[in-house]
């Protein structure tokens, strides 16, 4: 939660600017060597700890992660932070868009978000906040989306206190970890075709379209194949592309146009590129037969999961 005045957002920008330099490397309460902080009921020591919104993920998932840091010591130096930290990972990404990313943090007290810091997320406990009593704490939630190319199986997921985080002098509980399950789904492809004009006179060529679409966050095991149904308004044996990458013809005799697409990486929730086609109109079709044109995957084809979505219909009509 950021509650902003023009001199502490000045404060924020100043730390995250300073932090972000050369110079620094990690955040401010490490640097130097001063005295640790002693009340009279000793050093604090904060401890934290970690709970996922939930544990086993499917593809790309959104998530919540609450930290809640718990003062097992004496009370906090009020002169200085605390600062938190989870380590960066191309598996799952910090998911704020605002262009303040302290709105994206969740918390009943001010939590500064400082961004990425040598490789770990950065959040603070400010000074201007009331000093953590002995036995207080306080909690955030911060939000985090799985990537579609998270390696499948278990990830440790870890926070940490930084050392010395309010004048703290014991670090051996400064971390907590949770065991997180991540599996790759199986592909799941859909296909639309697009003929143009759906009205055909004498003589009149159409143009086509087919592109797939892969909407399960899996990845193709193999080509993609796909059959268009010859029809009774389209002359297919005037079936004309220039395939683009990826697209291979595999055949245009018997009753189907047969192709091939492989994708040429992580199929995962991507568009295939469009293949774009041209066939002319039957000389001698009766004027208003119409007729769809059907394109479908072939079952299971690169591991397709899912028949239902697996047909594509254009309708054309003579006239």
């Amino acid at each position: 939660m950021h509650r902003a005045t023009d001199a502490h957002t000045k404060s924020i920008v100043q730390r995250r600017t300073l932090m972000a330099g050369t110079a620094w490397t990690v955040p401010a309460v490490l640097a130097g060597a001063a005295a640790p902080w002693a009340s009279a009921s000793g050093c604090p020591d904060f401890t934290p700890s970690l709970a996922l919104s939930q544990y086993t993920f499917t593809g790309p998932s959104p998530f919540t992660a609450t930290i809640t840091v718990t003062n097992v010591g004496g009370p906090q130096d009020p002169t200085k932070a605390i600062y938190v930290s989870m380590p960066v990972t191309s598996d799952y990404t910090y998911s704020c868009t605002a262009p303040d990313p302290d709105t994206c943090t969740t918390s009943a007290v001010e939590i500064n978000y400082l961004g990425v810091i040598v490789g770990k997320h950065y959040w603070e406990y400010p000074t201007t906040n009331e000093p953590v009593p002995e036995g207080g704490s306080f909690t955030f939630s911060a939000p985090f989306t799985w990537s579609s190319g998270a390696t499948a199986g278990t990830h440790t997921i870890n926070v940490h206190v930084e050392d010395e985080s309010g004048g703290e002098c014991n670090f051996l509980n400064n971390s907590h970890t949770k065991a997180a399950t991540f599996t790759i789904p199986a592909p799941d492809f859909t296909v639309a075709l697009g003929i143009t004009p759906a009205q055909l006179p004498v003589d009149a060529t159409a143009s086509g379209t087919l592109q797939l679409t892969e909407v399960a966050g899996g990845s193709a095991t193999g080509p993609v194949r796909v059959r268009i149904a010859k029809d009774q308004v389209l002359d297919w044996s005037t079936f004309t592309i220039t395939p683009p990458a990826a697209w291979v013809v595999e055949s245009t005799t018997g009753s189907f146009v047969i192709l091939n697409y492989t994708y040429p990486g992580a199929s995962a929730n991507q568009p295939s590129t469009v293949l774009n086609f041209t066939v002319q109109r039957l000389a001698d079709v009766a004027t208003n037969t119409q007729n769809n044109v059907t394109a479908t995957i072939y079952t299971s084809s690169a591991g397709d999961s899912d028949v239902n979505n697996n047909i594509s219909n254009a309708l054309v009509t003579a006239i």
